[in-house]
């Protein structure tokens, strides 16, 4: 078994969103493992397109990957369930299920709808809906997800919180949960009644796949402490971000970040307000955004001066009077139910800019029979877990030879030296994100298995769409705009509103990362 050196039989999957679902579906079909278990927090499939208009206060400022982010009661049930029966997503079940009575912090807001393409989202045989819009909108995304999610609901204890994942002498895994009900507090304290104690559960690996949108990173800046002393409620997260009615009474805000969301809000709040909105940031970026005339770009924040009320920017000028500042400014990876690990000489997470130890950025070096899901950024993290679940389970079967340790450190260590010891360590942007994926289905598809299930695979057509998702959404938003009407396909776009999708330089295709 080389560096695995045991069989693996028994296998436990934390996380049953859209890519602990694909991950387990995969480890099903190869058909080599004894036991395949989900532990899943939520009452429900989904992960974090599970919406609700509850919102979560993030520290501020928070810098910490190591803080647990808790559960909330439900509020209005019968909105939540309104939103968790849309369209009939949920299933009948959802109502009896262990957890049900508490929703979990999630990056969602109201009017999200996808960044990318639905063309290339899709899983496996599971194509989208042609009435979808091309970027689908949240309630479309989760119903989407649960039904892809139906088949290995069987496989799922709901209402589980695993609060510790430990590797033991001999080398098995010792998972432990707790019910996410009033007596535990939502699996945050330790109940003394039989039926709501801790469960210590035995396997020969795991895999996370709880997501990296649980921690918010909300960075120090000179003078921010202060500024919030003297100004409370100010300064937020995009994470208690809901819907722009929220800030109908913000005089002026500033949306610092320029990624997805950092974007999508600055639009959003200019388009729905009809006032300035100011957005902050360091860099251009090349993840699609809609643009608006009120909508004002300034520099990164030099500081907070909090007695003049002004914030400063690296350029020298300053604006005054700001009484709502959002960040968007991304998520700390975080697995803090890896406790005694974390705290060893060979941690996972550190600051929480990337997770460490990993070969290929998903296997563990260090502890053998351990894989964290769909960790890359700048990727499509779902398609790709059908990807990465099939390459594991032919790992984790023998079927799909692996390095030594030595070379998988020596990995690790050259990824470090191109991309950085940063969150920039992960990034896979466009066409390494394409040639990540190719390079482990190359390996699935000549390893010798029973097997008949393979993961999705990138066609011409889906490779001319990735290379052209910011033109193809400033199109979709700029039809949406003048016309109010959603398009649903990339050809209807070319036909109504001019879209021309780029030729391909097939040649960087040839590089191996």
């Amino acid at each position: 078994m080389g560096f695995l050196q045991k069989k693996i039989e028994d296998i436990i999957v934390i996380g049953a969103g859209p890519c602990g679902a694909a991950f387990t579906k995969f480890l099903l079909a190869e058909g080599e493992f004894k036991n395949v278990k989900v532990l899943e927090k939520r009452s429900t499939t989904g992960g974090l397109w599970n919406y609700s208009e509850q919102f979560f206060d993030s520290p501020v400022p928070s810098i910490d990957p190591s803080i647990s982010t808790n559960a909330a009661e439900v509020i209005d049930k019968d909105f939540f369930l309104q939103q968790q029966y849309i369209n009939d997503v949920a299933h009948f079940s959802h109502e009896t299920r262990i957890g049900k009575d508490y929703i979990w912090p999630s990056a969602v807001y109201d009017q999200l709808d996808t960044n990318v393409p639905k063309d290339i989202m899709a899983f496996k045989n599971t194509p989208w809906p042609e009435n979808y819009s091309i970027f689908p909108e949240r309630q479309q995304v989760l119903k989407y997800f649960q039904e892809y999610s139906k088949i290995i609901e069987p496989y799922i204890e709901f209402g589980r919180r695993v609060i510790d994942v430990k590797q033991l002498p001999n080398s098995k895994w010792a998972v432990t949960s707790r019910p996410v009900v009033k007596e535990t507090e939502a699996g945050f304290k330790q109940s003394n009644l039989k039926e709501f104690q801790d469960r210590i559960e035995f396997c020969d690996a795991v895999v996370v796949a709880t997501g990296y949108y649980d921690v918010p990173f909300l960075p120090e800046k000179p003078g921010l402490q202060e500024w919030i002393n003297k100004f409370p409620g100010s300064v937020i997260h995009a994470v208690s971000y809901r819907s722009p009615k929220q800030f109908s009474k913000n005089e002026n805000i500033l949306v610092v970040g320029n990624s997805a969301s950092g974007g999508d809000l600055a639009f959003q709040l200019a388009t729905n307000l009809n006032k300035k909105i100011y957005k902050s940031f360091r860099s251009e970026s090349n993840i699609p955004a809609g643009k608006h005339e009120k909508i004002i770009n300034v520099p990164d924040i030099k500081k907070f001066n909090y007695k003049s009320a002004e914030i400063e920017f690296v350029d020298g000028s300053s604006i005054a009077n700001i009484n709502k500042i959002i960040f968007a400014t991304g998520y700390l990876k975080s697995l803090p139910f890896f406790k005694e690990i974390n705290n060893s000489s060979n941690p996972l997470i550190t600051d929480g800019q990337r997770v460490h130890g990993l070969y290929r950025q998903l296997l563990s070096y260090n502890y053998a029979g351990l894989a964290i899901a769909a960790l890359p950024r700048l990727v499509l993290p779902t398609r790709l877990a059908e990807t990465q679940g099939s390459w594991v389970a032919k790992v984790w079967s023998g079927k799909i030879p692996i390095p030594s340790r030595q070379e998988m450190l020596e990995w690790e260590q050259n990824r470090v030296k191109q991309m950085g010891n940063d969150k920039k360590f992960h990034d896979l942007a466009y066409p390494d994100d394409i040639i990540y994926s190719n390079e482990l289905n190359n390996e699935i598809k000549i390893a010798k298995t029973n097997c008949n299930l393979y993961p999705v695979e990138w066609d011409e057509e889906q490779i001319r769409i990735k290379a052209a998702i910011k033109e193809i959404k400033d199109c979709y938003v700029d039809y949406r705009v003048r016309t109010g009407y959603s398009t649903k396909s990339i050809k209807e776009l070319q036909d109504k509103n001019g879209l021309i999708l780029p030729e391909i330089d097939w040649k960087i295709f040839d590089k191996k990362l």
